[in-house]
Order: C-alpha cells, then structure tokens, then sequence
C-alpha cells in the first residue's frame, strides 16, 4: 500500500469500525486513534473573572495564552464581563496553570 493510500483506506476503515463496533474513536493530531468509551477525555468546563482587560488587544493576549497553554477547548474571552470561559483537560491542565498562564500574559485571573 502506498502512502497516498492511506487518505482513502483509513478514513474507511475508521468508519466501518465504527459502524460495526458502536466504538467512539477519537483522533488526535498525533495521530494517535483512542478507543471506546472508558477511554473517552473527560473534559470539565471553568469560568474565570479576568482583571485588567480594557480593549480587544487584552482579549486577543488572554486568548493567545489560554491557547498556548494546551489542554484547553472551546475558549472564549469576553470584555464586557471580564470572564474567560472554557472546557480543560483536568489530567493535562491544573488551574494552577491557568492562573499562571493569564499572569505571564499581564493580566489576574481570580479562579
């Protein structure tokens, strides 16, 4: 099998696995397949109070180094409230670390 493929056969494959299993499969982009359900990440959802925001550049630097951090999804920063809400993966990201995060990026978050 060539690596081109790849892009046709594993897709496939992916699919009929689950069709036939009932397996959630999740991919990453590592390229690393998970199986089942047991296995499944169970992200939880915070929300933080931000102090120290007044413009959509100071959005834009939250936003930046939530991102960076890693382990976070669906993150949305917003002015008018000063909050930051978002999902975690509590076994890659501590709170700890978020608080840090927001600090190194010049800013208090209040966890």
């Amino acid at each position: 099998m060539l690596f081109r493929d790849c892009f046709f056969y594993v897709p496939k494959l992916l699919f009929l696995l689950y069709y036939y299993t009932k397996y959630h499969v999740r991919i990453f982009f590592c390229g690393s397949v998970i199986f089942g359900n047991e296995w499944s990440i169970k992200m939880e959802k915070m929300k933080i109070k931000i102090e120290g925001m007044s413009c959509n550049h100071c959005v834009a630097a939250v936003s930046k180094a939530l991102t960076d951090l890693g382990g976070l999804e669906k993150i949305k920063v917003d002015l008018k409230s000063n909050t930051a809400s978002f999902n975690y993966d509590p076994q890659k990201t501590l709170p700890e670390k978020i608080k840090a995060a927001v600090a190194e990026a010049g800013y208090t978050a209040l966890i």
